[in-house]
């Protein structure tokens, strides 16, 4: 079975990156653009690690913002059986407005 990947997600399924990246390095690296071997922009889950990892919050929009774009433009991001425990424990790491 598989669950959608929403955009604030993301920040759960990125690897841990020992050097400052773009957000956009980042967000290739989770839902790498379509080619031939992967049309259908499925990505899954292989190194979970927790948001306290990232640089900064402003990353974390910044990667939620072009997650939006890109689903706006009817891109789907999508997680395997292996991910949905962690997607289920990083709502508890959300930010509440």
């Amino acid at each position: 079975m598989e669950l959608q990947l929403e955009g604030w997600l993301l920040l759960a399924a990125l690897a841990r990156s020992p050097r400052p990246r773009s957000s956009q390095s980042l967000l290739d690296e989770v839902c790498p653009r379509p080619n031939a071997k992967r049309p259908h922009r499925r990505w899954v889950i292989r190194r979970v690690h927790l948001a306290a990892e990232f640089r900064s919050l402003q990353s974390l929009l910044l990667i939620e913002s072009a997650v939006r774009v890109r689903r706006r433009r009817g891109e789907v991001f999508e997680v395997t059986d292996a991910g949905r425990q962690v997607l289920a424990d990083a709502a508890d790491m959300r930010p509440r407005p």
